[in-house]
């Protein structure tokens, strides 16, 4: 592995880093950007040491491009393009067109049957095999040492990673359940109280967005699930996070409407105490339909 990409999880994202920084990912939404474009520019890396290149004279430099009026250049015998960006906050840079991005997969699997002519061997392996940037280095290196079997590739992801987020998944869930049952404890003592505010559910939910954070993390940062699975367990995570808070912001208004409505009338079956459990039951469901948007 310290073949193909370092072995320190800073020198990995600064080489990633340079790569990414020479894809024009102007079309390419927000949530997905490092990964499709860390992936792609391995794709495209891997396909340049595998074709013929023109000789470095052939290629136009600055000079070149200044007296020809060049707009954009492509590498003889492919579509692989690298254009000047019209406008955006990368305005006049060369960089390798939004089509030659989304078509870098594509181009490996074309040229993969072929011998690598430069550079390292099995780099895209190497990349999906590796643990993310996150991961502290001394686990990191001894992640290679694991047994073969530990990288047989399921969905184009090596089986320890499925194992370690299989893990995590469990322990999270388990850490959800525990805050859950601590919560319906706390919510019956209030109940036999009297107390309006029932603080149990709440905590319980809060204990669940807390598992789902460091799930997250390890999933996206430490293990790093990456192509496909990794956008799958990406949008997942979003949108239960996008569940849990919506379903907090309606418990905790409706705790809040009840704890008014108690303190503003004594009789609880009053029209006043009934109007402002009313109203905040709509603020809850107001609150769930705009934390999901």
């Amino acid at each position: 592995p310290a073949g193909v990409l370092p072995v320190t999880g800073t020198m990995r994202a600064e080489a990633l880093a340079e790569a990414v920084r020479a894809l024009d990912l102007s079309q390419i939404g927000e949530a997905l950007l490092q990964e499709v474009g860390v992936a792609n520019a391995l794709y495209l890396y891997e396909t340049l040491n595998r074709i013929e290149l023109p000789p470095p004279e052939a290629i136009p430099d600055a000079d070149a491009v200044k007296a020809q009026g060049l707009k954009q250049w492509s590498i003889p015998g492919t579509e692989i393009t690298i254009a000047q960006v019209p406008d955006g906050v990368r305005a006049g840079e060369f960089l390798f067109t939004p089509d030659t991005v989304a078509l870098a997969p594509q181009f490996f699997a074309v040229v993969r049957h072929l011998p690598v002519r430069r550079g390292p061997e099995h780099v895209i392996e190497t990349w999906r095999n590796a643990p993310g940037v996150a991961m502290p280095d001394a686990l990191a290196a001894r992640i290679w040492t694991l047994p073969a079997w530990a990288f047989d590739p399921i969905a184009a992801q090596p089986l320890w990673k499925w194992l370690a987020v299989t893990l995590a998944s469990v322990m999270g869930g388990g850490v959800a359940w525990l805050g859950w049952w601590v919560g319906r404890k706390l919510d019956r003592r209030c109940r036999k109280r009297g107390s309006d505010w029932r603080c149990g559910q709440p905590l319980a939910l809060l204990c669940a967005l807390a598992a789902l954070v460091c799930l997250a993390f390890f999933v996206e940062r430490v293990v790093q699930f990456r192509e496909r699975p990794g956008v799958i367990a990406a949008v997942g995570i979003t949108a239960l996070n996008y569940l849990l808070v919506a379903w907090l912001a309606t418990v905790v208004i409706g705790g809040i409407g009840r704890a008014i409505a108690s303190g503003f009338s004594s009789g609880k079956g009053s029209l006043d105490a009934a109007l402002i459990r009313l109203c905040s039951r709509i603020l809850g469901i107001l609150a769930d339909r705009k934390s999901v948007v």
